[in-house]
């Protein structure tokens, strides 16, 4: 019974929070389970610390080591004290040739994770810290979630170093949110009143980007050429005419985006 408890207790380890199970670059030959707490993927990009998965209880992580039989690909660090279930390189092996489901749901997995990591490159490219903020929120948000959510428990500095963010900058976009409304902390946790704020603030930085002072005054001059006074005259040119109008349009979403996300 003892030798039993010992060996169940061998394949728990316990991290606490800001521990690194592994580092990018290093070498490893087991995979982990996370059984309780939460585990940051995370990789060095030039001066950038980008998030690539905040994983929760009962999803794993490190297999490529073990797929591969090379170096770690990314660094996992606790965000909080958790406990993971150790699998070792022969188990694995054995659990792939017994379950051939499991490998199924393991390519699937990392197909997955793959796919997220193109997409945070690209939104680390396109927005920078903004965006790594703001999606780590809604990647916190329950599915499906309307009205005020409530995450207990969820401090600044904990929000802080799953994103991965500059201190100042973090700040920063969390000052914004919570002016527009959308998050603020508490003594409780994190209250998201507006999960729909998340995905506006998103479209807030696509639009600056396509929107720049000179389009602005494109715009403007493309206004007023389109007065009351031309109305009822033949267009030469509709489709022309029609994405006109709805480049006016997209203009105005800006607009009010700006006046709310830059107060």
């Amino acid at each position: 019974m003892a030798d039993t408890e010992s060996k169940r207790a061998a394949l728990i380890r316990h991290v606490a929070a800001g521990q690194f199970v592994f580092r990018e670059g290093e070498t490893g030959s087991d995979m982990y389970v996370v059984r309780s707490g939460r585990i940051r993927i995370c990789q060095q990009i030039g001066e950038t610390d980008l998030t690539l998965a905040l994983l929760g209880p009962g999803e794993t992580f490190g297999e490529m080591a073990l797929l591969e039989q090379q170096t770690r690909s990314a660094s996992a660090v606790a965000t909080e004290e958790s406990d993971l279930v150790v699998v070792r390189e022969d188990a694995f092996e054995q659990m792939l040739k017994e379950r051939p489901d499991i490998a199924v749901r393991l390519l699937k997995k990392l197909s997955a994770r793959l796919r997220e990591a193109n997409r945070q490159v690209q939104l680390l490219t396109a927005h920078g810290s903004a965006a790594r903020v703001v999606d780590t929120l809604r990647s916190w948000v329950p599915a499906g979630a309307q009205g005020e959510v409530l995450l207990r428990g969820v401090t600044p500095d904990r929000l802080w170093r799953a994103t991965g963010t500059p201190r100042e900058v973090f700040g920063e976009i969390i000052h914004r949110l919570g002016e527009a409304g959308v998050a603020c902390f508490s003594g409780d946790g994190l209250h998201i009143r507006l999960p729909q704020g998340l995905d506006d603030y998103l479209e807030y930085l696509d639009l600056k980007r396509a929107f720049d002072p000179a389009t602005a005054q494109q715009l403007a001059a493309l206004t007023e050429r389109n007065q009351p006074s031309d109305v009822g005259r033949p267009d030469p040119q509709p489709a022309a005419a029609v994405a006109e109008s709805e480049r006016r349009t997209t203009y105005q979403r800006f607009l009010a985006l700006k006046q709310r996300f830059e107060k």
